[in-house]
């Protein structure tokens, strides 16, 4: 039986290695990631501060929680084991943005930082961007601007948390889910942000999707600029990275890692081809 071509072995390997590496350096539509350069991705947050990324919680340990602020992302599916190092992290000095949405309404609570959301959407038909969709809010505190998407306004808060966005007199809460102004649905100025004190850190809470995507964050880059303080900003990629694929994008676009894939491919290419050469001679 003639033996199988070594060259043969040598150009799949290769092949295999460069479509790999093809899949990896090709732009990601996984929603709040960093790599994603589209509308929901995080991409611009990323460059613009140069922001570190975290791709398990437990890389919290290593950062100096008075001199950094963690955002989280909205589809962050957090377990009591990640719970444990976020909670550290705050009681460190530590700043946290989190959101409340279907998927996450529970995070706050499991830190023991109570808060009621209304069952309904937050919109405007006076102080919007674009559509009614997208309300702009203010921070009296911070007196800054903000852009919401899908934001639901907080009815309630526990003992520490201080409202710090509110909507304007003209949002309404659509409580039936039909885009539209019903007569009996609530309008009025609401909270749609808390922050509470964590023991030394500080918790941002906003019942909103990510309002630093892309296509939101140059409009919110003053409200980051204002609760961060000029500390470094960290990105949560925990979610992001259970992805395998997305795994690689994100070790190989944030950390230095492209030149290493060059490197390796051609190193491959040339053990093959030394490995070739030796067979054959």
């Amino acid at each position: 039986m003639p033996r199988p071509s070594p060259l043969l072995f040598v150009m799949t390997a290769f092949l295999l290695l460069t479509s790999l590496s093809v899949l990896v350096v090709a732009p990601s539509n996984m929603p709040e990631s960093v790599v994603n350069t589209g509308e929901d991705g995080l991409s611009m947050l990323y460059s613009e501060y140069n922001a570190a990324i975290i791709l398990r919680y437990s890389e919290l340990e290593r950062l100096d929680p008075k001199n950094t602020i963690l955002v989280l992302t909205s589809v962050s599916p957090l377990d009591s084991n990640g719970l444990k190092y976020v909670a550290d992290y705050l009681a460190k000095g530590g700043s946290v943005v989190m959101w409340v949405d279907n998927s996450t309404e529970e995070f706050p609570s499991l830190l023991n930082l109570t808060i009621t959301v209304y069952n309904g959407t937050l919109l405007d038909e006076v102080s919007k961007h674009g559509t009614r969709f997208e309300p702009v809010v203010f921070s009296r505190p911070l007196n800054v601007s903000v852009v919401l998407e899908k934001s639901r306004p907080i009815e309630s808060w526990g003992p520490g948390g201080e409202c710090i966005l509110y909507s304007s007199p003209f949002s309404y809460i659509d409580l039936n889910g039909n885009g539209f102004y019903d007569p009996g649905e609530p309008m009025d100025s609401f909270c749609v942000g808390v922050a509470f004190r964590y023991l030394n850190g500080t918790a941002f809470i906003i019942p909103s999707s990510n309002i630093f995507v892309n296509n939101l964050f140059s409009l919110n880059k003053d409200f980051l600029d204002e609760i961060r303080g000029g500390r470094e900003v960290v990105i949560d990629q925990t979610a992001q990275s259970r992805d395998l694929l997305e795994y690689l994008r994100l070790a190989a676009s944030t950390r230095g890692y492209n030149s290493f894939i060059l490197v390796f491919l051609l190193g491959t290419l040339l053990a093959g081809g030394v490995f070739v050469v030796r067979q054959r001679f």
